[in-house]
């Protein structure tokens, strides 16, 4: 598995789960067993195991959707005003246009999941400067979610270990 396929499979994990969501999970972690990031995947692949698709999915609304501390929306994470964040809107935004990346839903530049397909699509040097970027907002979540003991907490742990993230081809 390489860098682009890890982080497209990391987007996923991190978006709503629907009925797709099983056999996605089932096929990202058959391919990441080898990798080191597999480390922070175990606690999450066994919360996922053990929960229907209704489990999964109160859970991520309660913990994504009604937590505003923890929304996946990076600018709720950064002390902007209005004016600050449309510009950091609009800069997300030519950045994904740069590169010829289209979302596919009509979701904000800065919705998590969405920055990180984004990352998925571009050359892996690039996309860990645009990680870096951000650092911050991965670093303030990846802390709310561990003190509140979430399997989410896990994922945000991958995108802070630039280590792991460098052996990934």
């Amino acid at each position: 598995m390489d860098f682009s396929e890890f982080m497209e499979a990391l987007s996923f994990l991190l978006r709503y789960p629907d009925d797709t969501y099983r056999l996605e999970i089932e096929k990202f972690e058959f391919n990441a067993k080898n990798l080191n990031l597999y480390e922070y995947l175990k606690d999450f692949m066994a919360y996922y195991r053990g929960k229907s698709t209704l489990d999964l999915q109160e859970y991520y609304v309660d913990t994504f959707d009604l937590t505003p501390q923890n929304s996946l929306c990076m600018l709720d994470h950064m002390r902007l005003n209005n004016s600050q964040k449309g510009n950091e809107l609009i800069n997300i935004k030519s950045l994904y246009n740069e590169f010829g990346f289209k979302p596919k839903n009509n979701e904000l530049p800065d919705y998590i999941p969405l920055f990180i397909e984004y990352l998925s699509h571009i050359e892996k040097k690039a996309a860990l400067e645009r990680l870096s970027e951000y650092i911050l907002v991965f670093q303030d979540l990846h802390s709310r979610l561990l003190e509140s003991k979430s399997p989410y907490c896990s994922l945000f742990g991958i995108l802070l270990d630039k280590e792991a993230l460098d052996e990934l081809l």
